[in-house]
């Protein structure tokens, strides 16, 4: 960044790499991946934060004090201490598949996003809400599109009617065009924009497609705190002079958009029968998350742990509401029990002190009349995340969008005058240790994005394969594509050997192509690969049900081919996944098939666990 008639500057490609990370997450999205809606996102973000990074080291800094440098930083290393002590560091680190939303990587992510947009000139910052509100219309209109029949890329149907857009969840959407709706209604009656107006209508219209009610909720409270904003600013008769200076029609459209929107948007959910189980089932969700928060409340279990935990503590009275015993949850669908539950007392107090301060920075930058209406949006933009995150969790792009908006109403507190030097060699260097982490980062996305590119393809040889099998059972062609997606998916682990959800798919696939292999020497390979594979699940993810799911289940092969000698293993392996997930009925199953191949009275009392399980399931 350069310094320019005494005010500091924003290197252009600083702002473009900020925009193209928050501009191009949306739309990445790809039906050749498994996690089709998050490894394209957390691309597009790396790729945008190695450019905006990039430009930042290069250029002269800013170096003027960001009031939320010190909250984020210290949430950073309390996160990095947490992951160390997690009951899986792996995934603490990395998050969770097919979200990647809460891990320590991604929050790296999240603030490189904030701590650089708290460096953008004020020029900028309207650049880039101006570029982000333009993204979110197209978004939403392709939402309303797919409700209205026109959909040209999705591969499935909507759920239940409710639109997705490229964000790929209703829920997702609704946050996500929530946390924008404030700051279009804050571009259209600031600055008499119609524009910014249209941009209003789109995001309603969207909010209405997902069928959601907490977001409308999110977005009437949004605007509602920016309006509280504008009417009690530091000089309040100034700021009423400037509402009273708003043209008529512009307060009239918000509060008919926001009224008969909210209207259609809570019809539309209960004419789709999608409150009738998730209001009761979210109590059941806090009350065990509460739990889970009482066994470790000063570390938690881990960051983004919830879903290993939950699983041991969900209730009886979940499963029944949520009709099966399959049914998991992944996180607490409240942003405060998610802290207190993963990360205990220690990561919940350096949470609310972080977001004490992005309200506090927004705030004061409010105070600015030059710049009132524009962080008045953004503050009612981030009162609108807030609200949602109590009801349910946030995307991967939701989670940038919002630390972006609290980097940016933080930028509009820049002080006047030029940078000063002493801390330009500290801000570069600071960038500098971004942009290896981002670069870094980039390279391990694109390596786990070409695993799940394998992980997909074998997906759908498999699925080939068995329509072969149905068809007849001995057709060549079938084993040859079993093959192949064998090698697919072999692929896959080696390029992200901790991902779980490959292992599970490898041993899933293995067993019949034991059965197919007429070789001894070939099935016995098959076997070792099949043991190795378990205990690599079990050296990444030593709390994890799955991992010694697929540890037990090797075993189990091995004694179907008639080494009774792994019948031990077998049932150690699945009591310790069992004891991780009481009440998960394939589990429960495979225990019953090892107690009537060993014998003896323990028949009978697994037989009473799988019948309660299969009573509570409702099957």
């Amino acid at each position: 960044m350069t310094s320019s008639e005494g005010a500091a500057r924003t290197h252009p490609v600083v702002l473009t790499g900020l925009c193209l990370a928050i501009g191009l997450a949306p739309f990445a999205w790809s039906t050749h991946f498994v996690a089709e809606y998050t490894l394209p996102k957390l691309l597009a973000l790396h790729v945008g934060l190695v450019l905006a990074a990039g430009a930042a080291a290069w250029s002269a800094s800013t170096a003027w004090r960001c009031p939320l440098d010190l909250p984020v930083l210290v949430n950073l290393a309390v996160l990095a201490l947490l992951t160390a002590t997690s009951q899986d560091p792996w995934l603490s680190l990395v998050g969770r598949y097919n979200s990647y939303s809460h891990g320590l990587w991604v929050c790296a992510i999240y603030a490189g996003l904030g701590l650089l947009a708290a460096r953008l000139d004020r020029g900028s910052v309207r650049a880039a809400v101006a570029s982000t509100l333009l993204g979110g219309s197209v978004v939403a209109a392709y939402g309303v599109l797919q409700t209205l029949g026109y959909e040209w890329f999705l591969r499935a149907a909507l759920p239940q009617g409710r639109a997705v857009s490229s964000i790929g969840s209703p829920v997702d959407l609704g946050a996500y065009l929530a946390t924008l709706f404030p700051l279009a209604v804050a571009w259209t009656v600031g600055r008499s924009s119609p524009a910014g107006a249209l941009a209003t209508l789109a995001l309603a219209a969207g909010l209405w497609a997902t069928a959601s009610r907490g977001p409308w909720l999110a977005s009437v409270l949004g605007v509602g705190a920016f309006a509280f904003v504008m009417l009690g600013g530091a000089e309040p008769g100034k700021a009423k002079d400037a509402v009273r200076r708003v043209p008529a029609w512009a307060w009239a459209a918000v509060v008919l958009v926001l009224a008969a929107g909210g209207w259609l948007a809570v019809r539309r959910a209960a004419a789709r029968g999608v409150t009738k189980t998730t209001d009761s089932a979210r109590v059941e969700v806090w009350r065990s998350a509460w739990q889970i928060f009482e066994l470790r409340p000063v570390f938690g279990t881990g960051p983004d742990t919830f879903e290993q935990a939950f699983r041991r503590r969900r209730t009886e009275e979940f499963v029944r509401r949520m009709g099966g015993s399959v049914r998991f949850q992944a996180y607490a669908h409240n942003d405060l029990l998610q802290a207190l539950s993963t990360t205990g007392l220690l990561g919940a107090g350096v949470y609310v002190w972080l977001l004490v301060a992005v309200a506090f920075a927004a705030l004061h930058a409010c105070r600015r009349p030059e710049e009132r209406w524009l962080a008045g949006g953004i503050f009612g933009g981030l009162a609108a995340a807030f609200v949602v995150v109590k009801f349910n969790p946030i995307a991967l792009e939701v989670m940038a969008l919002v630390s972006f908006l609290a980097g940016l109403g933080a930028a509009l507190n820049r002080p006047d005058g030029a940078p000063g030097a002493g801390r330009e060699r500290l801000e570069r260097l600071a960038a500098a240790c971004l942009l290896a982490f981002c670069g870094a980062g980039l390279v391990f996305a694109g390596r786990w994005s070409l695993a799940d590119l394998h992980a997909k393809t074998a997906q759908i040889l498999f699925t080939k394969t068995g329509l072969l099998e149905q068809a007849d059972p001995a057709n060549p062609a079938a084993y040859g594509l079993r093959l192949a997606a064998m090698e697919e998916i072999r692929e896959a682990i080696a390029r992200n050997p901790c991902e779980l959800a490959y292992r599970v798919q490898h041993m899933n696939e293995l067993g019949p192509l034991i059965n197919a292999n007429k070789a001894a020497q070939g099935r016995l390979a098959l076997l070792g690969e099949a043991k190795e594979s378990g205990k690599a699940a079990i050296g990444c993810h030593p709390t994890e049900v799955n991992a010694h799911y697929v540890a037990g289940i090797a075993a189990w092969m091995h004694v179907q081919l008639g080494m009774e000698a792994e019948l031990a293993e077998a049932e150690r392996e699945l009591e310790k996944a069992i004891e991780l997930d009481p009440m998960f009925l394939p589990l429960l199953e495979q225990r019953l098939l090892i107690a009537q191949r060993r014998g003896g009275p323990s028949v009978a009392e697994w037989a009473r666990r799988v019948a309660e399980a299969k009573q509570r399931a409702g099957t």
